[in-house]
């Protein structure tokens, strides 16, 4: 084979290895970007009044200061039956920001959490799990202003 083949031939491989490299670099780009979004607490620092009641109603039973800080969740109504700060992870989609928490009671059992925080206001929703028992509840509540 002559050099100029040797070119020629390496030639028809850099379209390729360009696609490659700038498909890696789109691929590693959306990974970061999406890490970033997932891995913080976004809502430490604030804190949300309002109502809760039993799913299946509109009825607000109990009020309800739901407060975020240093990774954790706190419910003032839930507190009173022994359910400690709960972990939560958050995740924001646009100009939402989704959360999930679990609170556990060593007697009342485990709180799990799915909300969700859109121009301060947090809508949420968890389900009480004590032994085989399960009981559902709906949390609306506005942001504190500082």
């Amino acid at each position: 084979m002559k050099a100029s083949e040797n070119t020629r031939t390496s030639l028809l491989h850099i379209p390729s290895l360009i696609l490659l490299l700038l498909t890696a670099g789109l691929f590693l780009s959306g990974m970061n970007g999406a890490y970033a979004q997932s891995s913080k607490h976004l809502l430490d620092g604030t804190r949300f009044t309002g109502g809760m009641g039993e799913a299946g109603s509109d009825e607000v039973k109990w009020e309800e200061a739901i407060t975020f800080k240093d990774g954790k969740m706190y419910s003032s109504a839930c507190a009173p039956s022994g359910f400690e700060n709960g972990e939560y992870i958050t995740r924001k989609e646009g100009d939402v920001i989704k959360f999930t928490a679990k609170c556990h009671s060593e007697s009342e059992g485990d709180l799990d959490w799915t909300g969700t925080v859109k121009n301060g206001v947090l809508e949420a929703s968890y389900v009480w799990r004590k032994g085989n028992e399960r009981w559902n509840y709906w949390i609306k509540c506005t942001q504190d202003k500082k």
